[in-house]
């Protein structure tokens, strides 16, 4: 490219098919232009399709099939496209699609082909879209027609432009840096990155530096993340109690609330609950609220802690377990809040230390790719993200950078840890530049702390102290709390988790040309320091070997462990075995335990090696320590990872473990075995660690009851007698609103030609709600032979038929089934909660089958084995609570109107049906056939 003047191409074609690579132009747009001119050569024309318009595409660009009749067919333009393609680099948003369908008309240019969009990821990593009008927006650049080629290609050629010229005003080691990392890479932007600088080396705006130097010192260069100048919150010496006319200056008519918001209604069982919670706030009580769909409890709950938190100076941690109620009470019911109360209340979202980048493993990962292979495309876009990203964070939450696909594989290796955390000599956290401790200082700070239950536990568990302390907790959709107890408590470990472990102190001879593992990089440091002693280095390759000798000993561990699970001959499903005292007994077992005596003598000299290390690194001269710190650091972290990592292999094959956990393995042919552990029981961690240090508890939930009592969620979260109990129900006349249909022909489950009842049955659900409906399943296999047979059925009624897992991301298939008309959706897994879809988009709810836990579950089998009566006592009354929430998807606000299918015959013809359906509220119910569901439904939501 020429550095001076060079041409660019900003390319647009529309298809039949937008998004894909498949279907036919219909329409191309081309406008050469160069940075400097606002000279611009356009060519713009029409392209007979060969075939017809769906109406989809001429709703979206305007294009009728009238306006192609006499337009020329692409071979007539074909010369024209490929001459204006040649003789720049060629731009567009999401180009791939573009350049494979020219390449299927047989046009090619050189290029390079330059991505908009990758560009715009890049530089505006904020965005949480990055589609051409949300780009030229947040740019500045009107849009005025939309879905048109030479319109789009003028706003592309307008967009790069304003992209290119905030890529030449970054910061020149920032600029130098994403020019560096992919010199000898496949990335096309590598082209626009050494374009900026050539263009500031010769007007001067950057200096001439050695591409090694543009690493720099980044922690000098992030001046705007030190948090060393919050103060935390201060509690008053004595504690205000929340007073009947607190609340009701909140919530009355007259109140604050109808101040803010024009239309306010006041809620009694709103105000009821939230009564209740302050009274719990007041009296330093544990109190257990179920309220209804529809009841209000989350501004309910908001109310008194944050009346609380600001009289008293009390922070009040609050747990969700859905990222979408506390993206709501962050977003939506915190501002509300806020407004009416017209106090300054600060709040805080803290998440998973996964979720923050530590900058000690990101200058150690940079550093050490600078030594390795090349990167991969995948790689060099999520460095140069972040790169980028940094400028601006001050959160270094992944969340708001664009990592995708690929990319993501990037962020383990560089996202904070509890075992990078051990060192406190960490030169950012001095600094006060760690982007998790500084999540941790504004909590410190803040009244009301947001987090969700895998943190609020896994924080408890390890002691590792990211949540402030609390002494008043509130926990939202806590019915989901010993799951996420049991997932926080719960062990996984496999071949390769353990490779790469012992890989990052010294991999085998033949990959350490790929890459520099800790251990050679402490080596070479040392050696080349006369001060340090040739002991030292004399342990450094005594630990390597250390290392080596474990890595053998531990695929001699694992093959053991593997032919304990193929016992009786290889399987292509996958395969679990529950490791059992019964198991541990046996003969074949004697085989694990000799490779188990061996690893572990080899593991535990290879801890005392690591221990003795660290201690002589401790004691070297100040400047020599300070020129490895990053490397102590990191040596700390894998020490403390091995120490875990040898209490739960030991765990699994001790014979004297106590009872007190689950193991098994699972694994299939071609695929790592894995081990794992999980807690029996989690009822006496959650009492003593989470409940009991507080003086305030309160959770919460539309589903904790089971036969209208309260028995087993209290026994299953171990809640003593000290927590009172409340249930508000919901305001909503379901009578009304919801229609029950029972099919009397539907045959059982495991009925050879139940599936093709099942598929029918759909089918003409859908005919009857025109699609508006969302089908909950328990397995995804069925979901998707489900999918495979009544999508091209219902697409001949123009009903849309979208699935989890093929066709989008959770996010985007419920933005779908809430904007878009006649659209069917099949779920299963994350479905049966979280989703908030009200109105008609969502008129017409399936239920499968009754969602019990698969019975072969290592820990459903273990916990059922508490039980005198297991099915009733603990299978029923888990999936009543599974689906008492999957109901709740279907009405969500007062003026809804929907249908509810239940396509499990049990609940007709079994006992412990009539449980189920008594934990429903009280809605119309009709007996009907499979072929009536069409007529039934449609009714109904008609209100015939």
């Amino acid at each position: 490219m020429n550095a001076r003047q060079p041409i660019f191409i900003a390319l647009d074609i529309e298809a039949t098919a937008p998004g894909t690579e498949a279907g036919e132009i219909i329409e191309i747009g081309i406008v050469r232009f160069s940075l400097d001119s606002d000279v611009w050569e356009t060519y713009s024309s029409p392209v007979h399709p060969g075939g017809i318009i769906p109406h989809r595409i001429h709703r979206l660009t305007g294009i009728r099939e009238e306006d192609l009749r006499n337009a020329p067919h692409f071979s007539e333009v074909q010369s024209a496209v490929a001459t204006l393609l040649q003789g720049g680099a060629i731009v567009g948003h999401s180009i791939a699609f573009d350049r494979k369908r020219l390449e299927h008309h047989g046009v090619t240019a050189p290029g390079p082909w330059i991505d908009t969009l990758e560009l715009a990821a890049l530089l505006l990593p904020e965005l949480s879209s990055h589609s051409l009008s949300t780009v030229a927006q947040a740019l500045g650049i009107p849009i005025t027609i939309h879905h048109r080629a030479l319109e789009d290609a003028e706003v592309t050629a307008t967009v790069f432009r304003a992209l290119f010229a905030r890529l030449e005003r970054l910061p020149p080691p920032t600029l130098l840096g994403l020019a560096s990392i992919i010199q000898a890479n496949e990335w096309p932007l590598r082209h626009i990155f050494n374009l900026a600088v050539e263009r500031g080396v010769t007007t001067q705006h950057i200096p001439v530096l050695r591409p090694s130097s543009a690493h720099g010192d980044i922690g000098r260069e992030l001046p705007h993340l030190s948090s060393n100048d919050i103060e935390p919150l201060q509690p008053a010496r004595t504690r205000t109690p929340l007073t009947p006319e607190d609340l009701g200056q909140v919530w009355s008519p007259q109140g604050r609330l109808a101040r803010t918001f024009p239309g306010y209604e006041e809620r009694d069982y709103q105000r009821t609950l939230s009564e209740h919670i302050a009274g719990a706030f007041n009296k330093s009580e544990w109190l257990i609220a179920e309220a209804g769909t529809g009841t209000g409890k989350t501004l309910a709950y908001l109310v008194p802690a944050a009346l609380w938190a600001l009289h008293n100076g009390e922070r009040v941690v609050i747990s969700t377990n859905t990222i979408n109620l506390q993206d709501q009470i962050l977003t939506k019911d915190v501002p509300d809040l806020e407004r009416a109360l017209g106090s300054h209340l600060t709040v805080q979202i803290l998440k998973g230390r996964q979720n923050y980048l530590c900058l000690l493993r990101w200058m150690e990962f940079r550093s050490r790719r600078a030594l390795e292979l090349p990167l991969t495309v995948p790689e060099a876009r999520a460095l140069g993200k972040i790169l980028v990203w940094l400028l601006h964070t001050e959160t270094g939450d992944v969340a708001d950078v664009a990592l995708n696909g690929e990319e993501l594989g990037i962020w383990s290796q560089i996202m904070a840890t509890q075992e990078t955390c051990v060192n406190d000599a960490c030169a950012f956290k001095r600094r006060g530049q760690c982007f998790l401790f500084n999540a941790r200082r504004r909590a410190e700070a803040a009244h009301l702390v947001i987090v969700n239950h895998a943190l609020l536990l896994a924080d408890l568990i390890s002691n590792s102290r990211v949540v402030p302390e609390f002494q008043h907790l509130v926990i939202d959709e806590a019915h989901q709390l010993e799951q996420q107890a049991t997932s926080s408590l719960s062990v996984i470990l496999s071949r390769r988790d353990l490779t790469a472990l012992l890989s990052d102190l010294m991999p085998p001879e033949s990959e350490r040309s790929h890459q520099q593992p800790l251990l050679l990089r402490l080596h070479r440091y040392i050696s080349n320091d006369t001060v340090s002693s040739a002991r030292l280095l004399q342990d450094i390759e005594a630990t390597g070997k250390a290392a080596q000798e474990v890595r053998a000993a531990s695929d001699y561990l694992f093959n053991a462990l593997e032919g304990q699970l193929f016992l009786n001959g290889a399987s292509t499903s996958e395969e679990i075995l529950r490791v059992t005292q019964q198991v541990r007994a046996t003969e074949q077992w004697q085989i694990v335990m000799t490779a188990a005596d061996h690893w572990n003598d080899l593991a535990s000299h290879l801890h005392e090696r690591l221990d003795s290390l660290q201690d002589k690194l401790e004691k070297l001269p100040q400047t020599v320590r300070e020129g490895i710190e990053e490397h102590r650091g990191l040596l700390a972290s894998l020490a403390q990872r091995w120490r875990e990592v040898r209490s739960q292999l030991s765990g699994l094959v001790d014979t004297a473990t106590d009872d007190h956990k689950v193991y098994w393995l699972s694994g299939s042919q071609g695929q790592p075995l894995t081990v794992h552990s999980a807690p029996l029981d989690v009822r006496s961690v959650l009492r003593e660690q989470l409940y009991e240090p507080c003086d305030t508890v309160i959770l919460t939930s539309a589903t904790l009851s089971v036969d209208r009592s309260f028995t087993y969620i209290t026994d299953r979260l171990g809640l003593n007698q000290r927590a009172a109990t409340l249930s508000i129900p919901s305001p909503f006349n379901y009578r009304e609103q919801v229609l029950l249909l029972d099919l009397e022909d539907l045959l059982e489950p495991q009925a050879p030609q139940y599936t093709v009842q099942l598929h029918q049955a759909l089918i003409e659900f859908a005919r009857g709600s025109e699609g508006r409906g969302l089908v909950l399943f328990t397995a995804n296999a069925t979901l998707r032979a489900a999918q495979r047979a009544i999508a091209p059925e219902l697409a001949r009624d123009g009903i849309t038929v979208l699935a989890q897992g093929i066709d989008g991301s959770r996010q985007h298939l419920v933005a779908t089934l809430r904007h878009q008309q006649r659209v069917f959706l099949l779920g299963s897994a994350s479905f049966w909660e979280g989703i908030d879809v009200p109105g008609e988009a969502l008129s017409a709810l399936a239920i499968v089958r009754l969602p019990f836990a698969v019975p072969t579950d290592p820990v459903f089998a273990a916990r059922s084995e508490q039980y005198a009566r297991p099915f009733d006592e603990y299978a029923v009354p888990q999936a009543i609570v599974r689906f008492r929430q999957g109901f709740g998807r279907l009405i969500r606000r007062a003026t809804d109107r929907g249908v509810l299918l239940i396509l499990d015959s049990r609940i007709r013809t079994k006992s412990y049906g009539r449980r189920f359906l008594q934990s429903l509220p009280q809605c119309t119910r009709r007996t009907t056939t499979i072929r009536h569901i069409h007529t039934e439904t449609a009714a109904w939501l008609h209100h015939r």
